[in-house]
């Protein structure tokens, strides 16, 4: 996974299958053969990063860096006080059923209770929200998604960001010392014959750390996600019924 700009998430399947509403692709991945099935499925999302430096620009306090921010946002809780943002504010998305382009939005903001702590929190589930709202769609083709593998880069460098991944996904989190440029290199490497196998390509690769899912904590971020989930179906079709969270038991 990357989480840059836009957000990545690829996983290989080993059956043929493919999303009828092509909110991902699916392709042949580099090592697929014939008497080998091997099909990249790509999850891509264009409003990650971006709304986050947009928040930082425009909402966080002037002259603060990223670190800062996430040491502010820190301050509020999971679910950010009932605040939900849609992050699609990069243009259209795929993964919203026919490249719809709904735009970023800010829901639930309450003048009287919430403040920049909540609304930068906001912004970082909100790109988590959506990874997972299309991590369901590739679960749903047959890649089950335990454990996923990141650069520490980008977004992954925010502790909100992967905690709140590994919270609402159930995955495990590897974090590499890497990012894509050195990935790609890697690649080219590896066709062009540099490297005599994967292993070779990859053995210099460092784990720097590992993020497990806060069972504690699952509900929590289960019932934030079900509320950012139902406000954006609902601004794509209006006729939604609302979820059961159990604060409401």
């Amino acid at each position: 996974s990357t989480a840059g700009t836009s957000g990545v998430v690829y996983g290989v399947n080993g059956e043929v299958n493919y999303d009828p509403q092509s909110r991902v692709n699916t392709f042949a991945h580099v090592n697929h053969t014939i008497d080998q099935t091997r099909l990249g499925v790509l999850l891509c999302i264009n409003g990650t990063g971006i709304l986050n430096s947009w928040v930082k620009r425009n909402i966080a306090p002037e002259g603060i860096s990223y670190n800062e921010m996430n040491v502010l946002a820190s301050k509020a809780p999971i679910g950010s006080a009932g605040i939900s943002i849609l992050p699609f504010g990069n243009g259209a998305e795929r993964m919203l059923n026919n490249n719809k382009e709904i735009g970023c939005s800010i829901r639930g903001l309450d003048f009287n209770a919430h403040g920049k702590h909540h609304i930068i929190r906001a912004a970082q589930e909100g790109i988590v929200f959506s990874f997972k709202y299309g991590i369901d769609i590739m679960e749903q083709m047959g890649i089950p998604v335990k454990m996923i593998h990141a650069g520490h880069a980008n977004m992954f460098l925010s502790s909100i960001f992967r905690d709140t991944l590994a919270g609402v996904t159930g995955a495990t989190i590897e974090l590499y010392d890497t990012d894509g440029s050195v990935g790609a290199a890697k690649g080219a490497g590896i066709g062009a014959g540099i490297y005599k196998d994967n292993n070779e390509a990859f053995a210099t690769l460092d784990k720097l750390d590992v993020i497990e899912p806060n069972v504690a904590k699952h509900q929590e971020y289960a019932d934030a996600y079900a509320k950012w989930k139902y406000r954006l179906e609902k601004s794509m079709t209006g006729n939604i019924p609302a979820p059961v969270l159990s604060s409401d038991k």
